[in-house]
């Protein structure tokens, strides 16, 4: 079993000030180890986690939309959805991430042209031509997928086949036929590593076409009766809103044990998740706000207001869970399992109306922080995160908001930075529980 490293690295490297009294990725760690105690107490139901098999991760508050507008079907796959829980994540960080990980669904559709479905071993030749026959296919499934991305979206656009609901396979014979084409190609590289496939290996090798069909043919369809992720329905607005307060006074920063990673996470800076951090739009350079007072634990509290209370949603298996790995666990020599070792999201915790507030009771701290935020709000050129939510250009719509929707107040010996609640609507991911594969 691979061992988990001693440092596991928590926050991506940024820009800093020298730190007069807290570092920043100190106050950082125990703001979203706080954050983390409160995302796994709703997605583990107070259960313990299985040692080296599940783990729970966080996500900034606003960074991963899911889904807004009108409840659908159950039978509508949630394509937001589909790009934040099919990545599979890593046994090293606690931060949820899609960005540069493998596809849980991708990996999957590869595992069973893998596996070892007949008893009789290829030979070094056979091999060879197996190999040959699956880079080809792989070759045409690419080519095929840049041109369907290309064809659906100029599809969507034409108002005029919209009108008339012509379909995008009609659409396509005239307007895009090198669509079709790969899709064509594709097919026959299909058709030759198949049928060399059911040559060497037997009708196993027919049962792992059937699986392949499932994933490809069915889950890949936003109009199958079981799609792999289903789409959510938001919840309504209650008259109470629920409150929680992240509790860090007792916080050991780099500990993450109990949510299944190493004793020890590395202490670096934040960016996207740190504290409070700007950045400048044409160079990306990131600089954190960094000047935390020692008694941070106790000076600054943090809390999180949603329309009600976050629910669970769980990772349907539909198509996309096919048993050929149970049916055919052994690889063929030299062959390696592409998900081993990774981790597929099994529950995902879902806040509708998110909110923030952060209070400060050292005055010092306060006024820097507003000085901060102010000059940040004054200067078109930067854009400013505070605890991972996006303000002024630098992202999508959904996850990035305008500077002038920051609050700051002071009333007696308090002050508070408000984030108001996230536009109707609009779903976002909070975190959520994995296992590894």
């Amino acid at each position: 079993m691979k061992m988990l490293p001693k440092c596991i690295p928590l926050l991506s490297l940024a820009t800093s000030t020298v730190a007069q009294g807290m570092p920043q990725e100190d106050a950082s760690m125990i703001a979203y180890r706080a954050y983390g105690k409160f995302i796994k107490d709703f997605v583990t139901g107070g259960q313990t986690l299985q040692k080296n098999q599940q783990y729970v991760y966080v996500t900034p508050p606003t960074e991963y939309f899911i889904r807004g507008g009108d409840p659908a079907p159950e039978a509508v796959t949630n394509f937001d959805l589909e790009a934040r829980v099919d990545p599979l994540q890593s046994t090293e960080s606690p931060l949820f991430e899609i960005l540069n990980r493998p596809k849980y669904v991708d990996s999957l559709q590869f595992y069973p042209l893998k596996a070892q479905t007949g008893t009789r071993i290829p030979t070094e030749t056979e091999q060879t031509k197996l190999s040959s026959l699956e880079i080809a296919f792989f070759t045409a499934l690419e080519k095929y997928n840049i041109e369907l991305e290309k064809a659906t979206a100029a599809w969507s656009a034409d108002a005029a086949a919209q009108a008339k609901g012509t379909a995008l396979e009609v659409w396509a014979k005239t307007r895009a036929p090198l669509y079709l084409y790969y899709k064509d190609q594709q097919k026959q590289a299909w058709g030759r590593l198949m049928a060399y496939k059911r040559e060497i290996e037997g009708v196993d090798s027919g049962l792992i076409n059937d699986k392949i069909l499932n994933i490809q043919e069915k889950a890949l369809l936003d109009t199958a009766p079981v799609p792999g992720y289903n789409m959510p329905v938001f919840p309504g607005d209650y008259e109470v809103k629920p409150v929680w307060s992240l509790e860090m006074k007792n916080i050991k920063a780099e500990d993450w044990t109990d949510m299944g990673f190493s004793s020890s996470v590395s202490k670096r800076g934040g960016g996207l998740f740190g504290l409070i951090s700007k950045t400048k739009l044409t160079t990306k350079e990131t600089t954190e706000f960094n000047q935390w007072s020692k008694e941070f634990r106790d000076e600054v509290s943090i809390t999180l207001t949603l329309s009600g209370a976050p629910f669970i949603g769980n990772v349907a298996a539909g198509y996309w869970d096919v048993d050929a790995r149970r049916m055919f666990p052994t690889l063929r020599p030299y062959e390696t399992d592409p998900l081993v070792g990774n981790v597929r999201t099994q529950k995902f915790l879902v806040g509708y109306g998110v909110s923030l507030n952060i209070t400060f009771t050292n005055m010092t701290t306060w006024n820097s922080v507003t000085k901060f935020v102010e000059e940040v709000r004054q200067d078109s050129s930067f854009g400013i995160r505070i605890f991972g939510i996006g303000f002024g250009s630098g992202g999508s719509r959904q996850s990035f908001r305008n500077k002038t929707d920051i609050k700051m107040d002071k009333i007696g010996d308090k002050g508070t930075i408000y984030i108001p609640p996230t536009p109707p609507g609009l779903t976002y991911m909070l975190g959520a529980l994995g296992s590894k594969i």
